[in-house]
């Protein structure tokens, strides 16, 4: 700061003395510029989806690039420093956040058959190794996230007891050509995991459990539009000597032919007529080609902004 500058009396000369602005040479060239660390550009950064929006450098230190932390860590996205940069305005920046935010979070509900003002009646058998399962048009496709599911245990028509613990077994197929019958090992497997259940104190004779597994999302399992499941559960703590599943009405969402797959000892791999359908809930994240088309919207958005302002529309 030029002017009035308090000295130190060792110096000798009198406080408040006025000091002259020194002369600089029009000539002179000017120092070199040199960026700090900290004003690199950023990155934005979504877990766990990994995708990447570049910000100009003239942003680094904007006061809006505060809230747009806010929002961004409200959001689950992180600003991080990177070496390269992209013209891109604020306004672009918080649409580009945001919409990572739904893309990377956002989980749909593609078919529903489970709901418990439609229940029917249950499928039980004695056979340890019995599968169940069902054919499902669902509204849309996408990677597997979430799945609820029953397990119903018989009433005591025999010596029965309670179930305390079992392992589940899911199964997703292809069902685009539809299944009419035969091994169901014919239709092209998408996936499939399992799982391990502690009922607590017990899941009594005569009891039916409505039960939800997620973040599924680990088993990169894709489903189609049509898919069949089938559910096997073994009991691994308990006396149950009849278990199965819970039937439904018609979904709510999505669609099922008014039969279940079945298959046993004594029971051949087919559809039955059950008066019914298995009750499955399923929820899924957008398809890649939604993720795509999100990432087109912003990228379209960007280079939008760069043509108004007159700055080059490039993108890293």
């Amino acid at each position: 700061r030029w002017g009035r500058t308090p000295l130190p009396k060792a110096t000798g000369v009198s406080k408040g003395a006025v000091h002259p602005r020194p002369t600089i040479p029009v000539s002179a060239p000017s120092p070199p510029r040199h960026r700090e660390p900290s004003q690199d550009p950023y990155r934005v950064r979504a877990l766990p989806v990994n995708m990447r929006v570049g910000i100009w450098h003239k942003l680094a230190h904007n006061r809006r690039i505060r809230w747009l932390r806010l929002i961004g860590a409200g959001a689950g996205l992180e600003l991080v420093p990177m070496t390269r940069s992209t013209p891109i305005s604020a306004f672009a920046l918080a649409v580009a956040m945001l919409g990572l935010a739904a893309a990377s979070r956002a989980v749909t509900v593609v078919y529903d058959g489970l709901n418990s003002s439609a229940f029917i009646a249950n499928a039980t058998e004695t056979d340890p190794a019995f599968i169940y399962g069902d054919t499902l048009n669902m509204a849309s496709g996408g990677k597997l996230e979430e799945l609820s599911f029953t397990l119903f245990n018989a009433p005591p028509i025999q010596p029965s007891g309670p179930i305390l613990a079992g392992d589940f077994e899911f199964k997703f197929y292809d069902n685009t050509s539809p299944y009419v019958g035969g091994p169901v090992s014919a239709q092209p497997l998408l996936g499939s995991f399992t799982m391990h259940y502690n009922f607590g104190p017990g899941l009594n004779p005569g009891g039916l459990t409505y039960i939800t597994t997620t973040f599924l999302s680990s088993y990169n399992i894709n489903l189609t539009s049509n898919v069949l499941i089938t559910q096997s559960f073994t009991q691994t703590s308990g006396t149950s000597t009849r278990y199965g599943v819970g039937l439904f009405a018609p979904p709510t969402i999505g669609s099922s032919p008014n039969s279940i797959y079945m298959s046993g000892a004594s029971t051949p791999d087919g559809l039955y007529p059950a008066g019914g359908n298995v009750g499955y809930r399923v929820t899924v994240v957008p398809e890649p080609a939604s993720m795509a088309a999100l990432g087109l919207g912003v990228v379209g958005l960007m280079r939008r902004r760069g043509k108004r302002s007159g700055g080059p529309n490039y993108l890293n």
